[in-house]
């Protein structure tokens, strides 16, 4: 058997793919509010104003409070799409999480090589190192939760196997 062989059973790349899925598309979601606040802000400034993409972009730089906000929701999202990985996969959790940040590694890879980011190149930079950590860091969230017997990967009980009473064992 090779390494790649290996390596590549301890993750699951069904729940990899759908813990990608759920941080781009919540991702989105979570930060429309932020910009809808920005255009609201501009309109109220501006009434004739024309939106486009990059001036409602440029509005929630230049604003700290909704940059912020879209940052942090940003990253409450690879957190979730770790944790939801970690779950889906049963083993590896850390690493299953950390891979869930896959395609926005990918996308912000991408844009600090071809300059066409939105961003300044260190929040480019650290959103690129950010993302799988925060991901394995919703992966360790599970791990702890499966160990500490508040749930298990293998059972849909809630209750560690080795934590079960006599009486609940012998009822099996």
């Amino acid at each position: 058997m090779s390494f790649l062989s290996v390596s590549m059973k301890r993750v699951s790349v069904l729940a990899v793919v759908i813990g990608a899925a759920i941080d781009v598309i919540v991702s989105v979601l979570a930060t429309m509010p932020f910009s809808f606040m920005a255009m609201f802000r501009m309109a109220l400034a501006n009434p004739s104003v024309k939106f486009t993409t990059g001036l409602v972009l440029a509005a929630v730089h230049s604003s700290p409070l909704l940059y912020g906000g879209a940052v942090l929701c940003v990253l409450a999202c690879s957190l979730l799409a770790g944790a939801v990985a970690a779950s889906l996969a049963k083993h590896d959790q850390v690493l299953n999480g950390a891979m869930s940040s896959f395609i926005t590694v990918l996308l912000n890879a991408y844009h600090l090589v071809s300059g066409t980011r939105s961003n300044t190149v260190w929040i480019t930079a650290l959103m690129l190192l950010a993302s799988p950590g925060i991901g394995a860091l919703g992966g360790y969230l599970i791990l702890r939760r499966c160990r500490y017997g508040l749930a298990t990967p293998s059972s849909g009980d809630g209750l560690p196997s080795d934590r079960i009473s006599p009486s609940q064992r012998t009822n099996e």
